[in-house]
């Protein structure tokens, strides 16, 4: 089965992205984490906050082959950032969340686009690049040009996922296809690496069924 993080942006009159909302529900309010404690046989409250028993896609914990042990507030805090900062290409770093099986991370780059890349995993372990903002709709060349530079515009941390797409990508035929959307599989082994593109949208996956 599949694991994808799916998201949702919400965009200024001028096309920027002002703030990341991840379509699975972020865990970042007291609530949502009191909600979610672990406890011991005797029904005793722990006070660690655990992932989800489930996600929107039916998963539940017992079905994963990756360690979701990790995916808490407190887990999220000992992670650092994907992105710099104060890398050049950087106006703003937006708030880091996790979500069901994941880390997301998002920047607002002075360009007006939001990088945003997410790690994690259930029965699958994945990763993306997805940049937002003002992209025209493109194909062909055109695409695969515009996804090889914003990859290489970014100023990662110690926790640099690019090469493998970006490899795929320098490999990958893109067609002249007139789509309203756009996917093309890239070559990378065994997992499944995609090149997705809708107009406001360039998305890069790196997906491994465990």
């Amino acid at each position: 089965m599949l694991v994808l993080f799916v998201f949702s942006a919400c965009t200024s009159d001028k096309g920027k992205t002002d703030k990341v909302e991840p379509l699975a529900a972020a865990r970042t309010d007291e609530s949502n984490a009191a909600n979610d404690t672990a406890t011991n046989e005797n029904g005793d409250n722990k006070g660690e906050p655990i992932a989800k028993q489930a996600n929107p896609n039916g998963f539940e914990q017992d079905d994963c082959a990756a360690d979701i042990s990790q995916y808490t507030d407190s887990g999220l805090k000992k992670r650092v950032p994907v992105f710099k900062p104060d890398a050049a290409t950087v106006k703003k770093a937006l708030p880091s969340q996790f979500v069901e099986f994941g880390f997301q991370y998002s920047v607002l780059l002075k360009s007006g686009l939001t990088a945003i890349y997410t790690e994690g995993g259930c029965a699958h372990y994945a990763y993306r690049f997805v940049f937002r903002g003002e992209i025209p709709r493109m194909m062909g060349q055109e695409l695969k040009s515009k996804a090889l530079e914003l990859m290489s515009s970014l100023e990662l941390t110690n926790n640099d996922n690019r090469g493998t797409l970006i490899d795929a990508l320098k490999q990958t035929t893109v067609p002249d296809q007139e789509e309203d959307q756009i996917s093309v599989s890239m070559p990378c082994g065994d997992p499944n690496c995609t090149l997705s593109h809708t107009k406001g949208e360039i998305e890069l996956v790196y997906d491994f069924a465990l």
